[in-house]
């Protein structure tokens, strides 16, 4: 891929990109809420349920839910595109084709992503297994006890997880035409749109994270399917929109 070594280590110099990386250590934060309140994993919840899985896919939410994490990266992209758009750097790119550019630039932005996940879930078992463990709701299991929370599980982290990437591809639509204020803004109001969606019967079903509710024993590769073909067809849209978008750039 064209540059994209490069690119990613360009990324790695913006102080905001270590920022979102370092959100990855939220479960960091729930140790120092039960350092200071022993008892706050024992106030609700059934004794001896809670697997790690389940920690981290709780803690999955909890990051979605809180939409810092996403705001940093959501800037990331802004500076990636709409800044060097405007200061003149694309002339540095002049040489090479805008699709495969484009191309490694999304790489690089997922790479980032998955980073953060890969973090997010590594300080999630480090927390579970060295703190959760000692309070009784934990199972001292890693996999959930019974295939509901299993299929629980991975529909709401596929869920929350294909409706992040989808923002980001948007944020890339949104970065190459508009100022970063701008291109947050919008990255915001459609996150909004995304976690109020699930609560109306109508249009839950638009989104990947609508189907948690629908779920059952007899669902789960149902859901599964229609949620990763829902992600792919998200996916291909913006994609389109946003290589078209970017080879109208002037250099």
């Amino acid at each position: 891929m064209i540059k994209f070594t490069a690119i990613f280590q360009n990324l790695l110099k913006i102080k905001a990109t270590w920022l979102y990386l370092a959100f990855g250590l939220l479960p960091l934060a729930l140790f120092l809420i039960m350092y200071l309140n022993p008892n706050f994993m024992n106030i609700s919840g059934e004794k001896h349920t809670l697997g790690c899985l389940e920690f981290f896919s709780m803690v999955f939410s909890l990051q979605d839910s809180t939409i810092i994490s996403m705001i940093i990266l959501i800037y990331v992209v802004s500076l990636n595109f709409y800044t060097e758009k405007e200061k003149g750097q694309l002339y540095f790119y002049k040489d090479l084709p805008k699709g495969r550019l484009l191309n490694s630039k999304l790489c690089a932005l997922l790479l980032l992503y998955l980073m953060f996940v890969l973090i997010l879930f590594l300080s999630s078992v480090t927390i579970y297994y060295t703190q959760i463990t000692h309070t009784d709701l934990a199972s001292h299991h890693f996999l959930p006890l019974s295939d509901d929370s299993w299929n629980y599980i991975v529909v709401e982290f596929l869920g929350t997880l294909y409706v992040q990437i989808i923002c980001i591809f948007l944020s890339v639509i949104l970065s190459i035409h508009f100022p970063n204020g701008y291109t947050i803004f919008g990255a915001i109001g459609f996150i909004i749109i995304t976690s109020i969606t699930p609560l109306f019967k109508g249009v839950k079903y638009i989104f990947p994270n609508g189907y948690l509710k629908s779920l059952s024993n007899s669902n789960f590769a149902e859901i599964l399917t229609e949620i990763s073909l829902l992600f792919i067809l998200y996916i291909a849209i913006f994609y389109i929109i946003s290589i078209i978008s970017y080879k109208k750039l002037e250099y």
